[in-house]
């Protein structure tokens, strides 16, 4: 089974920071693996791995590079 890893694009607040130990926490108790987490990269190679993308068109690349859609609330999800 792959590791997963949360990939962020930036911790600059303190609930970013506090929503990543939330992430890592669910992650851990639903499968048991502690999560490694990185900040996103477009030179890594993340294949070997299970990745979880989070953060904002604004805050991390891989996002913004790979959404089409345009949000049309405040209230939507990438």
């Amino acid at each position: 089974m792959k590791k997963i890893l949360i990939v962020y694009g930036e911790l600059k607040t303190e609930m970013q920071k506090k929503a990543l130990e939330q992430i890592s926490s669910v992650i851990l108790e639903q499968t048991l693996q502690y999560p490694a987490c990185v900040q996103y990269s477009a030179s890594e190679d993340y294949d070997d791995f299970l990745c979880i993308y989070i953060g904002t068109k604004n805050n991390n690349t891989y996002i913004a590079e790979n959404s089409k859609s345009q949000l049309t609330t405040n209230e939507e999800y990438y």
